[in-house]
């Protein structure tokens, strides 16, 4: 009769228990759904009072927790991409106003001189409109994990005396002295000669824009990294924090770079660099100088 009893208030116990177990589960699925639908920042609580039953709440508001960041990151990364192609469609659309107004200008010209001098324009600024192009693509590119790029030994050296050559006539046009420190040794690593060659072209132009007097542009080895530097004077004000070159459609002090930059340079000098397995940064040893220091 006793052992009767017993197993009867055992069973009761178990039964009560397991009701128990199942209200609060059901309670977490109506809390969990209320999450979905109202996307609320209220942690899920439990009313029962067990070491299982915690566990799963704290694994639930762990989840939460981890997809409320993943949310604000989407959010964040979806606010990114609407205001690239918004300044894209801006940087774009401003050639092509100024190129419209010009052939409405074309159009009025009685003497031949005139017509001349408004289509130098038109080419210039069509000119203009393709580099930008070019830049947007180069920036897609460089973004993509392509694995199909050529990759095969290249001399640095080399590759950067070319650009320098390349760009030489337009420095001296801007007034820069510039200052090689350069061995005579070949500098090699694997890599990609276009990349490279980009590489060194954007942050060239970077400095045709910005930069005046003074440039100095320095290769040497360290350990086994090659470790080529530029630096220039400038006019311009820098950012505090100088990482901020490397951001996208960055263009610092926008009245006086003009509005034919994309702001992409520096952008892609980083992702090509990175996409080598290199590292870049830039510094600011004295007072109105800015430098680049690339190490492959």
């Amino acid at each position: 009769m006793v052992m009767t009893t017993i197993l009867a208030i055992l069973f009761g116990l178990s039964l009560i228990y397991i009701l128990l177990y199942r209200k609060q589960i059901n309670d977490f699925v109506r809390q969990i759904r209320f999450h979905a639908e109202e996307d609320s920042n209220i942690e899920i609580t439990a009313e029962l009072k067990n070491r299982s039953i915690k566990k799963l709440q704290d694994e639930l508001n762990a989840l939460l927790e981890t997809q409320k960041r993943q949310r604000l990151m989407y959010e964040k990364r979806e606010e990114k991409i609407n205001q690239m192609v918004t300044d894209i469609s801006h940087d774009i659309r401003t050639p092509l106003t100024s190129i419209s107004g010009y052939f409405q200008l074309l159009d009025m010209c009685e003497t031949e001189e005139e017509k001349a001098h408004y289509e130098e324009i038109i080419s210039q600024r069509l000119l203009t409109l393709q580099t930008m192009i070019d830049e947007f693509f180069t920036y897609t590119k460089a973004k993509q994990n392509n694995q199909s790029v050529v990759q095969e030994l290249c001399d640095v050296r080399q590759i950067l005396c070319e650009t320098m050559f390349l760009f030489y006539d337009d420095l001296n046009a801007n007034g820069l002295q510039v200052n090689l420190e350069i061995p005579e040794e070949r500098m090699e690593r694997c890599g990609n000669v276009e990349e490279l060659n980009r590489i060194f072209m954007n942050i060239i132009k970077n400095i045709l824009i910005h930069g005046c007097e003074e440039v100095h542009v320095r290769m040497k080895r360290i350990n086994q990294q090659i470790c080529v530097t530029f630096e220039n004077k400038t006019q311009k004000a820098l950012p505090q924090d100088l990482s901020e070159v490397f951001e996208r459609f960055y263009k610092g002090d926008i009245a006086r770079s003009g509005q034919d930059s994309t702001g992409l340079g520096l952008c892609i000098v980083k992702e090509l660099v990175q996409k080598m397995g290199g590292s870049v940064c830039a510094f600011s040893r004295d007072a109105g100088w800015f430098g680049i220091e690339i190490r492959l």
